[in-house]
């Protein structure tokens, strides 16, 4: 059996009748001969399909996976710093109005996330 880029070009030459220099000419019946490659190559082509069609599949089960993991992260992360903004209100109730500063909310994030700059 002939690789696909040699069965397409004596398919092309076929259906123009054009015999000069096609493969299959060496048999009796070529013409018989190329449609069974071309079985071939269809039934490959086929095979192909489906085992991307189920990389796919799987690459989109993983791709649910990770989303669902990253949003319950996140869910997390703001409940945990809710916590925390909570906590400190909580310690500075020493005045009867608490305010929290941007300097506090960026120290609650630094301790979540660590000093990364």
């Amino acid at each position: 059996m002939k690789d696909n880029k040699e069965i397409i070009e004596a398919t092309q030459k076929c259906l123009n009748s054009d015999c000069d220099g096609c493969d299959f000419r060496r048999y009796e019946y070529c013409r018989l001969e190329l449609l069974r490659n071309l079985f071939c190559v269809v039934n490959r082509q086929q095979a192909e399909i489906e085992r991307l069609q189920k990389e796919n599949t799987e690459l989109d089960g993983a791709n649910i996976l990770l989303t669902v993991t990253l949003q319950n992260a996140q869910s997390e992360a703001r409940k945990e710093f809710a916590e925390m903004l909570k906590a400190y209100l909580l310690l500075s109730k020493a005045h009867d109005m608490s305010v929290v500063s941007l300097e506090v909310i960026d120290n609650l994030v630094k301790e979540m996330v660590g000093d990364a700059e």
